[in-house]
């Protein structure tokens, strides 16, 4: 139910320090990524409760995280998040990526936004309702 990000002060012997607490979720969390670190501090969830999140740290000033919650992301639950790398340097501009599976036997693309703000990708929703899978898709990655 609760995500914990947790932060090693090296300059203190390893002692570690929680940073931040996100409780938003109604069952247990199955999955936790971070995003590539051009991102910034930025970390994906995956759900029990059927939804997915993304935490954003907003930086040094407040120290505040902007949180999004996807709801009904997959019926049943969610079991797996994992992020796209980041393209080279060059490439045309896109959104950051995020797949996901579910309990439902679905996988799943969404665009997240630099304000966090998550949209699936039609697309991919389209072209895999051709070819589900019989059942729950446990991990996802990316090649």
């Amino acid at each position: 139910r609760k995500v914990m990000v947790w932060r090693e002060n090296q300059t203190r012997g390893g002692q570690w320090t929680k940073i931040y607490d996100y409780d938003g979720h109604t069952s247990s969390v199955n999955s936790v990524c971070f995003a590539p670190h051009e991102q910034g501090l930025r970390l994906a969830c995956a759900s029990a409760d059927g939804t997915i999140s993304v935490l954003t740290w907003n930086g040094q000033g407040d120290n505040s995280w902007s949180e999004v919650k996807v709801a009904n992301a997959h019926q049943i639950g969610s079991n797996s998040v994992s992020w796209a790398p980041t393209p080279p340097e060059g490439s045309p501009s896109a959104p950051a990526r995020l797949a996901s599976g579910g309990c439902d036997g679905v996988v799943r693309v969404w665009a997240v936004g630099p304000d966090g703000g998550v949209t699936p990708d039609e697309a991919f929703d389209q072209a895999f309702a051709a070819s589900p899978h019989s059942g729950w898709v446990r991990d996802v990655a990316w090649a």
